[in-house]
Order: structure tokens, then sequence, then C-alpha cells
């Protein structure tokens, strides 16, 4: 079903590995994001900077930010921070963190398959966001942030990935955040010969990426066939993946005591003790706020999507009670990503309330996108995040070779 080739590539050099390889964008606020830049001038996020990142201050359009993303990518170029340009090859990336390991295959994954739904996706993608990433693969004219997708377990592509680790790995960095990347190339001709066709007969479930595989789809519009047809992307056992809650913190008109009255009226609400809020019932999500933990019951509906945390706290708190649209931007709406403990989530909610989400099952992911069902903004979020500037691919064809 799923068109899968080997790309040609460079990687960063060991020892420009450290130092180029980003941070997770979206683990970071603008404020890390700008911090870590004036820290760190050699991070590939030079490249990628949005107008969300730009300082307070600072006048530049998002068209002056993209040359200026072209303009750092080309001095990491001339300073010789990645190696040649590869020929046709699939690679192994392998992620290190905190005792957990993922291995996916890097390669390039059809448009055509994104935009005739075999490569199935779970979440909306916002227009604009998606036409500036489309200008970027113009502009700058690299792929550098692999779209993470997952495939079902295989055993024929577990025997492979295990084959290519023997090898001489081409690059191994580990970050100053923990995450250690390791590359190797698949170099067996018959592994590289059976991976061309190794997914004819699945799809494939974009994880991470939503909007990156928007902007391919859109850039290939626009260019028509050649390197546009294909986009990086790295793909994993959906066994091995791990996928951490998306709390929500909101922040209503009427303040926090207004609102847990308004919720109190609607629903049952209940006081709860920290140490008992992993015993919570299954229809109940944990509320925080001004230092006291609550359990709210919200019943279930029956439905792969609608009976996960976040798309019951929308359809009855949020968005009859508050008003608040995840698809839209609103300063009232915040997340806070990733596996953090229950201290560490009240030392970061500040005068808002928490709702606590439970992680959302690849199977639910899975089964939803079997479906073409859309899971609310933020529902999922998959640890170790692949990082830009270990891998570049160029989309200008007067490059290419």
């Amino acid at each position: 079903m799923v068109s899968f080739r080997p790309l040609q590539l460079r990687i960063v050099r060991q020892n420009w590995a450290e130092r180029v390889s980003s941070p997770a964008h979206d683990s970071l606020t603008p404020t890390d994001r700008r911090a870590h830049l004036a820290l760190n001038p050699d991070s590939y996020m030079a490249v990628t900077r949005g107008l969300e990142d730009v300082r307070p201050g600072e006048e530049v359009s998002a068209d002056e930010l993209l040359l200026q993303g072209r303009e750092a990518l080309d001095r990491l170029r001339q300073n010789g921070a990645f190696g040649p340009e590869r020929g046709d090859e699939f690679y192994v990336y392998q992620l290190e963190i905190d005792g957990l390991t993922q291995r996916a295959l890097v390669g390039g994954v059809s448009v055509d398959d994104y935009t005739s739904g075999t490569v199935r996706i779970h979440e909306r993608v916002k227009a604009h966001r998606a036409i500036h990433l489309a200008r970027h693969l113009d502009v700058v004219g690299v792929q550098s942030s692999p779209i993470a997708m997952a495939h079902r377990p295989n055993s024929t592509i577990a025997a492979i990935t295990e084959r290519a680790t023997h090898g001489e790995a081409l690059v191994r960095a580990t970050l100053p955040d923990g995450l250690t990347q390791t590359v190797w190339a698949v170099t067996d001709v018959a592994d590289g010969e059976t991976l061309r066709t190794i997914f004819e007969n699945e799809p494939l479930y974009l994880i991470d990426g939503h909007h990156r595989a928007a902007a391919a789809a859109t850039f290939h519009t626009a260019s028509g066939p050649g390197t546009a047809e294909w986009m990086l992307s790295a793909i994993f056992p959906s066994d091995g993946l791990h996928n951490a809650p998306h709390h929500r913190v909101i922040h209503p008109e009427i303040g926090v005591d207004g609102a847990l009255r308004a919720i109190g009226r609607s629903k049952r609400l209940r006081r709860c003790d920290q140490s008992k809020i992993d015993e919570r019932a299954d229809d109940e999500i944990a509320l925080f706020a001004n230092g006291v933990w609550y359990c709210v019951t919200l019943p279930m509906i029956g439905d792969v999507v609608g009976d996960l945390d976040p798309s019951r706290f929308q359809k009855q708190v949020a968005g009859p009670l508050f008003h608040l649209d995840p698809e839209g931007n609103s300063p009232a709406l915040t997340y806070l990503a990733g596996g953090r403990t229950l201290d560490q989530l009240e030392a970061a909610v500040g005068d808002g309330i928490l709702a606590v989400m439970r992680e959302v099952p690849i199977a639910s992911l899975m089964a939803a996108a079997d479906e073409g069902l859309v899971m609310p903004p933020k529902s999922t979020y998959f640890e170790p995040k692949v990082r830009s500037g270990i891998f570049i691919r160029s989309t200008d064809e007067s490059e290419c070779g």
C-alpha cells in the first residue's frame, strides 16, 4: 500500500552532532527556544525558527525569516557541519533516553500515499502553518525533520534493523538533555531490496509531523515530480512507542474559584488526595487548582475517540463551560507535555486549573486513524522525539545528485 524508497542524504559530522542537533521544538516555549539559540548559535533551530521565536521588538516578516533560515543552513554547510551527500540508502535511527530505546527505519515515503490516505492521520492541520512549512521546503531547500510514522510489528523489519546496528555507526551523539542518537546505514543489498517493498501490503500511521506532511503535499503540488515526491520519514514499530500525556491548563475569564463552581454545578466534582490520583475511576479526570486536587466525573459515550480524556474534557468542560476552542490560539488554554510527576505538574500549573490527561494508547490512535476519525489537538506526545539537524535532504532539484 505504501511506497518506500532509499534517499540521498547528508549526515551531520560526529564532531558537530551535539551542537547542531536541536531540542524537540514543542517541548520548549518560544522564550526557551530564544534562550537556546542565544547559547547555541550552531543549533539547527536557527534554520527552523518561526515567527513565534522572534525576539520581542525584532521586526521580521515570515519571508525574511525563511531567508535567515537559509543563511543559517548555508553557514553550517560552509563550516563543514554535514558530510557529503551519500547515495540512495536506507538508515536505522536509534533514540535512547532514560532506559528507553527506540529504532526507526529512515527513508522516503511517497507524498501520494499521504494524500490518498494510506498514510493514516489522526489530527487536523492548520492551513497557515502547513503553507509556511511548504515555503520552508522551497526557500530553505531541505528536509531535516523526519516525519515520524508507525508500522505494525514486523519480524522481517526487526531482523533488518538489528543487522544494520552490527555495522559501524555513521554518527552517535548524546545531547545535553540526555538523548543519545545513533545512525547506521542499511548496507546489505538484499535487505535494501526487501525494504523497498516491505510496506506494500499495509498502511503506515502518522504519529508526529502532521503539519510537515501537509507541507510536503503542498510543496509537491507546486513543484511537480522530482524530489518533492518523497517525504523524509522515520518509521517506528508500533509496539515500541511511548506516548506520554498532553495535559491541559485553563485560565478561565471567571477565575479559578468561579470555574470550579461552574464545573461542580454541572458535573460530579470531589476532592482527591494526591496519593489516590492514580486510583481514580476510568471516567474521572483529575484537576488541580489553588493547591487542591479534585476528581471530576466525565461520562463515557462508547466511542474510540470520544472516550479519550482529551475528547471528554474538551466536549464536557473546556468547550461548553468556558468556550475554549483547541483549534484556536487562546492564551486561556495551554498545554504541559511529556512525562511529569504530579509534584512537577503542581509546580508548573501556576494560577490556572490543571486537567491531568491519561496517555492515549497507540492501539486507540491506530483504530481512530483506520476509521478516519480525528482526535483533539495535542492528544499525543510521543517520546523521545526525532530531532532536526541529524539528516538533511535537498528539496532543490538543482542541488540533487
